[in-house]
């Protein structure tokens, strides 16, 4: 913490000039401030949301957004195919040219427990991948995540907590998941604003405003939020590999304290 200390220096001054103008009647007057003791500051205890942050996407913010290097899946992570494009980031999947899958995640410095958070989100077009929104954190094996996952005509909502490869897929103490089926008439590679309000006891799921499900269970500890596009040949319901290039669009994220 930057302390800004200011010093009276004794510097020569006309004395009889400063007497006059500390005679001030009319200062006085001023002094009167009873307008000032009716001021309502009520609005400063103000606790509904405060924003972490506001991310438009207009450029590629590397100090809150870091490249994954690994693989998940099918799929190679490559920063080149997170691309910043007019206004949102491109999350291109694509086939390298011999048999393998390139994508991309970004995954942010920061490091959040609980929260408003929202994507405005335009999925793939095609059938094979999957675009996720989610959190995720990791520590010798133990697993803490939050998950907004779009597979081919469905979104899968779940939640991890302290969950080991051990403990399995099955809904337990450290495991639970949903399954939203798209309405009829539903496009997910239309822009959608997908919403997760994780609180202290449960995570509530959103589309476009209308809550769709709600989990009760938490990750536990602070976690970074992360976007990918990636695909998987033995998670059935995502149908993949795809066979053609396919591309999820992140308009905009905004990440918002939940009211007290």
């Amino acid at each position: 913490m930057f302390v800004l200390l200011l010093v009276a220096c004794d510097t020569p001054t006309d004395t009889a000039d400063t007497a006059d103008t500390a005679d001030t009647g009319d200062t006085a007057d001023t002094a009167d401030t009873g307008d000032t003791g009716d001021t309502d500051t009520g609005d400063t205890a103000d606790t509904g949301p405060q924003p972490f942050f506001d991310e438009p996407f207009d450029t590629m913010d590397t100090r809150r957004w870091l490249p994954a290097d690994w693989k998940l899946g099918d799929t190679q992570f490559d920063p080149f195919h997170g691309r910043v494009v007019d206004g949102g980031l491109n999350l291109v999947h694509e086939s390298d040219g011999a048999g393998a899958w390139l994508g991309a995640e970004f995954y942010t410095s920061d490091l959040f427990r609980g929260g408003m958070f929202s994507a405005r989100v335009f999925g793939p077009k095609g059938p094979g991948t999957v675009c996720a929104f989610f959190f995720y954190g990791e520590a010798d094996g133990v697993v803490n995540e939050l998950d907004i996952e779009l597979l081919d005509g469905a979104a899968w909502f779940s939640v991890y907590r302290n969950w080991t490869e051990a403990d399995g897929y099955e809904e337990s103490a450290t495991h639970t998941s949903t399954i939203w089926p798209f309405p009829d008439g539903f496009d997910v590679s239309a822009a959608h604003e997908w919403r997760m309000a994780w609180g202290s006891a449960d995570v509530r799921f959103f589309v476009d405003g209308d809550e769709v499900a709600t989990l009760a269970l938490v990750p536990e500890g602070e976690i970074a939020m992360h976007i990918n596009h990636w695909t998987s040949s033995t998670w059935p319901e995502v149908h993949g590999p795809p066979t053609e290039t396919l591309m999820c669009r992140f308009d905009g994220i905004q990440a918002f304290s939940l009211p007290e």
